[in-house]
């Protein structure tokens, strides 16, 4: 049996190809850096920001999303930050669904029953 001199160069006939090259001007640069500054922003917004319209920004927008310039919006939340000043904390969970072990969440009893339990009685 013959080897190949380059045992993975059939790789790329089954690999998926690579994504086009997306044509970018400077207004879609433009674009670009004022989502990557708040993603959140609504397109009028956004359309104040690099001085056009909003129908051209919605234009040029889901031209960006189409050649896959732009895969989605979202947020990094700062989770620390959020919840800074609570008594919240981070609790390891399963990682393997069929570990039989049952993780139930301690709640503390509401203020009224603890009241009642802890009142001496009459």
């Amino acid at each position: 049996m013959a080897t190949s001199s380059a045992p993975l160069a059939k790789l790329t006939e089954v690999a998926a190809p690579s994504s086009p090259k997306v044509e970018v001007d400077e207004l879609d640069l433009a674009l670009l850096r004022a989502l990557a500054t708040d993603a959140r922003q609504s397109q009028r917004a956004l359309a104040r920001t690099v001085e056009m319209s909003p129908p051209a920004v919605a234009d040029r927008l889901a031209r960006l999303e189409r050649n896959g310039a732009i895969r989605g919006y979202r947020v990094d939340v700062d989770w620390a930050a959020a919840f800074r000043g609570t008594r919240a904390s981070q609790v390891p969970l399963p990682t393997y669904p069929f570990e039989r072990q049952r993780y139930w969440l301690r709640t503390p009893a509401p203020v009224g029953e603890q009241a009642e339990e802890t009142a001496p009685a009459a």
